[in-house]
């Protein structure tokens, strides 16, 4: 328990620090982002909506089921999915790649813009696209039973390439769950400290470490066991001695 308070408490302090680079006070999104245009209205999402993704990279489909996942655990529905270019369909979530309006501001970056009656996300790759996913999740807000979306235009990208957290003491039972949080706030690096776990002879060590990978990657964070010293990395030695040496 008092773990799990400290890595959630770390998690609050570095939100705190995060820069509010392009700072709008219109909308609630962390961290801020790049650039917001308000268009001043409002707009409600239906589960007769649908998710339409491109099919240019494989990465995309995951993404596209992600939403639907999130979408479903957070408000009680889901949309159909279908692998479609947008063409003026009404009534749909677009996931796209497309770097016309996001050339040179790297692959994370996205674009994010809600119409009457469509939604459109696209990144420069897969991640910017699923990044842009967690700031549409972050704007949904529920209002007596409908789901609620403002009318914005939002063009973001990170300032820093690597953005993470150190979990000491890790917590392979609790690891999910924090990944979601880092995913959430558009981390992309988590640092794992507990060297108990690290001896891979163990079969029930190697899946929990090779789902936990899976489910990180899956959303853009990159788990790194920390081996600081030869301590952590003892399991491994005493099976190797020679492991040090490459």
């Amino acid at each position: 328990m008092i773990k799990n308070t400290i890595f959630l408490l770390s998690l609050c302090l570095l939100i705190v620090w995060i820069p509010r680079y392009g700072v709008s006070d219109t909308v609630n999104v962390i961290p801020a982002p790049q650039s917001v245009i308000n268009k001043n209205y409002e707009i409600e999402i239906k589960s007769d909506w649908k998710i339409l993704f491109d099919t240019k990279e494989e990465e995309m489909f995951f993404v596209a089921r992600y939403l639907n996942e999130e979408l479903q655990s957070k408000f009680n529905f889901a949309m159909g999915m279908q692998k479609s270019a947008f063409s003026k369909t009404s009534k749909c979530i677009v996931l796209g790649l497309s770097d016309k309006e996001l050339a040179g501001l790297g692959e994370e970056a996205y674009t994010l813009e809600v119409f009457e009656d469509h939604i459109v996300i696209n990144g420069t790759k897969a991640a910017g696209a699923f990044y842009g996913i967690q700031t549409f999740l972050q704007l949904l807000k529920e209002e007596e039973d409908k789901i609620i979306l403002p009318a914005v235009k939002i063009v973001d990208y990170p300032r820093f390439k690597y953005r993470g957290v150190h979990i000491c003491a890790a917590d392979l039972k609790r690891l999910k769950e924090y990944i979601d949080i880092m995913a959430h706030l558009k981390m992309n690096i988590a640092i794992i400290d507990n060297w108990g776990y690290y001896d891979l002879e163990k079969s029930d060590n190697q899946q929990a470490f090779q789902e936990m990978f899976e489910y990180a990657r899956e959303r853009y964070v990159e788990p790194v066991p920390e081996l600081a010293n030869f301590g952590p990395g003892a399991p491994i030695l005493k099976r190797d001695p020679y492991a040090a040496e490459g």
